[in-house]
């Protein structure tokens, strides 16, 4: 999984390894290897934003599969965020 950040420091690059080791099972039964998606962490307007770039569509299932590793990480990382986004985007 290719992955970019848009948050700096250690704690977010920490965070980002942590959300793509979490995904990489879903991914990977929706088909989807991970060394072809990217993962990226924004902040936007001071909260967390967690992107995810996929080479294809994937079900509502898998979005919220996705989601909800996302957020374990994040409560697993014992930081407060605030809300968190997680938005999918699949290629056209």
């Amino acid at each position: 999984m290719t992955t970019a950040n848009g948050w700096t420091g250690d704690s977010a690059e920490a965070l980002r390894r942590e959300i793509v080791r979490r995904v990489t099972a879903v991914l990977a039964g929706a088909g989807i290897a991970a060394r072809s998606t990217q993962c990226r962490l924004t902040n936007e307007r001071g909260q967390l934003a967690v992107h995810f770039d996929l080479p294809t569509s994937v079900s509502p299932a898998v979005e919220q599969a996705l989601a909800v590793r996302v957020l374990d990480a994040v409560r697993c990382e014992g930081r407060t965020y605030g809300p968190v986004h997680v938005t999918v985007h699949a290629a056209a």
